[in-house]
């Protein structure tokens, strides 16, 4: 390449770097020594600079091979096995933190443990009982979802956040939704609706969760959470049932009782539920009339309602 004029310059200093000149121009080459891509050394020699921010680089294609197949004890032996970074990676590209990632082929839940490591809600269904019960269910036993009093404790301990959110979707599987959103939470852990409305016109349940030893002002100021969002009923949740003393019993109790046009049983419009009720010999579920489904809105079976016997 020969000579061109226009590129053969002195600039702070410097004569052209090249025989052929810079391979930009004046005002360019400025333009890129304000923005920090170039840069003056203390040995006196010019260097560019290139930041990530500004170069993204490719677009991922067809072809994936930074990923290593799943080998040795880190395999559940399911035949269809895929990596775990794989699929964080296809649910980070295609989902946010609270989204509903579903898998309607889960096999050994490789997407829904992914799922539940980013912070996504997540639906897996599988026709094999070997995949629903044994791989998956195991799985996710073993990635944070608690299967005894100890373990819950645990998690209270080691992620509040995380219990909230476990918890409150426990107390009625598809009925309640978890409350995401990290820091203040305007005293609201989960919420749910019921099938029908109140005789005064509401649907909306609540709920409370305290992994520590809760107090009576807690409870209290729950009342008026119900209260101020005009809710049908509200549940506190504990992680254990004798953390329920007579004054919080007492301030339940206080809040009165609601029912539903044409059924003569009533409901409690505050009550609470133990965390460890659920990991006894015989479980409970708070009284609660039916529930919609949280997602699609569609009754509540009333399987889902009521514990099955273990």
């Amino acid at each position: 390449m020969g000579d061109r004029p226009n590129l053969c310059y002195e600039w702070r200093g410097f004569r052209n770097p090249h025989p052929s000149g810079w391979r930009l121009s004046k005002k360019r080459l400025e333009e890129e020594y304000q923005k920090g891509n170039i840069v003056i050394r203390e040995d006196g020699k010019l260097e560019r600079r290139l930041y990530l921010e500004d170069h993204p680089g490719i677009k991922p294609g067809n072809l994936w091979d930074d990923i290593l197949p799943v080998l040795g004890k880190k395999r559940s032996g399911y035949p269809t096995e895929k990596p775990v970074p794989l699929l964080e990676r296809i649910i980070r590209a295609s989902s946010n933190e609270g989204d509903l990632v579903l898998d309607p082929f889960c096999g050994c839940g490789t997407a829904l443990e992914a799922a539940a490591k980013l912070n996504r809600r997540f639906v897996g269904i599988d026709i094999s009982l070997f995949a629903a019960k044994g791989v998956s269910h195991e799985r996710l036993v073993k990635n944070g979802i608690p299967k005894d009093l100890r373990q819950a404790e645990e998690l209270a301990k080691q992620d509040k956040h995380k219990f909230e959110w476990w918890a409150s979707e426990s107390m009625i599987p598809g009925g309640m939704m978890s409350n995401k959103k990290k820091g203040a939470d305007s005293g609201i852990d989960g919420s749910g609706r019921l099938l029908n409305r109140t005789t005064k016109k509401r649907n909306l349940v609540l709920a409370q969760v305290k992994g520590g030893k809760p107090t009576l002002s807690p409870v209290r100021d729950f009342a008026q959470v119900i209260n101020r969002e005009k809710a049908a009923a509200g549940v506190f949740i504990p992680l254990r049932a004798s953390d329920w003393t007579k004054p919080m019993r007492e301030e339940a109790n206080s809040c009165g009782q609601f029912r539903i046009p044409g059924v003569a049983e009533e409901y409690p419009v505050m009550q609470h539920w133990a965390v460890e009720e659920q990991f006894g010999e015989k479980p409970g579920r708070p009284k609660l009339p039916p529930m919609r489904n949280a997602l699609s809105g569609a009754p509540l079976a009333q399987t889902d309602m009521n514990w099955n016997a273990k």
